[in-house]
């Protein structure tokens, strides 16, 4: 049943480890590089819609009067009673204004020069503008002229870095043909930039592509200096479209239809303000007086609602709706139209800024070389407030936001702000250097920035902490 055999043993080598062979390399990456771009955001859109308007349903009303009258006398007294001892609480006794001056005083964060071709010329800041999403600055700079103007004018552009700085040397130089004395973005669009020249040429850029000059026009569109351009909305409510606005020392104000898309440029309407008659009581002749156009400025609130600045401290109230079309000269292209309204109480020297409240449709203030801010009412003759200034102040202008405040720049490097509670500087609110201080722009999208312009070339980037400054000066009022 049983059988024995015996197999013979096999073996087998173990392969629980295998031996490779190994060598060492090194290899080198390519060289990191960085570098900056500013860019712009693409052009946007607004649109209003209006819901319909609700029929509110009518609710008949029968009240008891004589159970109405039992309800107040029963109540009274002990209103009454809360009231008298709220008067005389003591529950804010506890509560103390900061003494820390720091709180409300101004830091200036960068200063820059401007880059001075003609070294034996003094170069002074023109103008100033922030563009609509507060990332870009345009500055010009000009020289003083006694005579025509020889120079080459430039427009820098500085763009915001990564660290919230503005570069030390300008981003790109835009080139005209004279100096500038005007520069101003447009609202809606961020990359286009108009400029007014002291040879009466207006240019109007697009600077979106930073390879390109970006040039859409160049108009000849005063005989005389341009003194400011901005844009500003159709009058007409039918269009819904943006205007250049350009004045001159030649008495002239133009309206300019901008197609940014097609870059075509015409001259929709040009109005006459500083063209008037007046008498030599000597020999009793007539002779022709005209005031050029200073400043200016169009009512964000009013359609068609500005005033003018003139030559001689005079103030001019003007519509475009309603301007009186005057008699037509030899060589005119276009009709010229009286926009004239009304005058205010001028000042006793030149303007220097005309300006709407952002906050309210019917105020607006100046200020002159007679030391004297005013405020107006647009529909009363005389100033509802004037607020005395010790050094003469070269710009002005309304804070972003905060109703009751304006900030102004001047002689030997002065820095000002008030309150339109009382007219009176806030103290602390910023720190006095020695040059003279010529132009000013607020950031309204970065609402604590403001730059400033000097006449030595120079940019100053301040932070102004206004929400702090507000507080403190109304907690000091209590």
């Amino acid at each position: 049943m049983f059988n024995e055999k015996t197999y013979q043993a096999d073996g087998y080598d173990s392969t629980w480890r295998d031996e490779k062979e190994s060598a060492s390399a090194s290899v080198q990456t390519t060289e990191f590089s960085v570098r900056e771009q500013g860019t712009n955001t693409g052009k946007s859109v607004s649109i209003e819609t209006q819901t319909d308007k609700l029929k509110e349903a009518t609710v008949a009303t029968n009240v008891d009067m004589n159970r109405l009258a039992d309800f107040l006398k029963a109540v009274c007294p002990n209103m009454l009673n809360e009231l008298n001892d709220a008067r005389i609480t003591n529950a804010m006794a506890s509560v103390k204004i900061s003494e820390d001056s720091s709180a409300v005083t101004a830091s200036m964060l960068q200063e820059l020069e401007l880059a001075n071709d003609n070294s034996n010329e003094k170069l002074f800041v023109s103008a100033l503008s922030w563009n609509s999403t507060g990332n870009t600055l345009a500055v010009s700079g000009s020289y003083t002229h006694e005579t025509w103007c020889y120079h080459e004018g430039n427009v820098h552009l500085y763009t915001f870095n990564r660290n919230n700085e503005l570069p030390a040397m300008s981003t790109k130089i835009l080139v005209c043909g004279a100096c500038v004395t005007s520069v101003n973005f447009h609202p809606t669009v961020p990359s286009v930039l108009s400029a007014g020249t002291i040879s009466g040429e207006i240019y109007i850029w697009n600077c979106q592509d930073d390879d390109k000059d970006g040039l859409i026009a160049t108009l000849s569109a005063h005989d005389e200096r341009i003194t400011h351009v901005t844009w500003i909305s159709n009058a007409d409510p039918k269009k819904q479209s943006i205007l250049l606005a350009s004045s001159g020392l030649d008495a002239f104000l133009n309206l300019w239809d901008v197609n940014v898309d097609d870059s075509v440029v015409k001259l929709k309407q040009k109005y006459s303000v500083g063209r008037a008659r007046s008498i030599n009581a000597a020999n009793s002749t007539t002779k022709s007086c005209v005031r050029g156009i200073v400043e200016f400025d169009f009512s964000p609130h009013v359609s068609g609602l500005f005033v003018v600045g003139l030559e001689g401290g005079a103030i001019v109230k003007c519509s475009l709706l309603g301007a009186k079309q005057l008699p037509v000269s030899e060589g005119d292209l276009v009709s010229i139209f009286d926009p004239s309204v009304s005058a205010f109480e001028k000042h006793e020297g030149e303007i220097s800024t005309v300006t709407f409240s952002p906050h309210r449709n019917d105020i607006f203030l100046t200020c002159g070389s007679d030391n004297e801010i005013r405020i107006f009412n647009i529909d009363q003759i005389t100033p509802v407030q004037i607020i005395f200034v010790e050094q003469t102040l070269h710009a002005v202008a309304w804070v972003p936001y905060q109703e009751k405040l304006v900030v102004g720049c001047g002689d030997n490097g002065c820095i000002k702000v008030f309150s339109m509670l009382n007219g009176q500087q806030i103290p602390n609110a910023a720190s006095d250097n020695k040059t003279t201080l010529t132009q000013l722009a607020l950031n309204k999208k970065r609402t604590d920035m403001a730059v400033f312009g000097n006449s030595n070339g120079q940019l100053q980037l301040w932070n102004f902490p206004w929400n702090n400054i507000a507080i403190h000066d109304s907690f000091k009022r209590l």
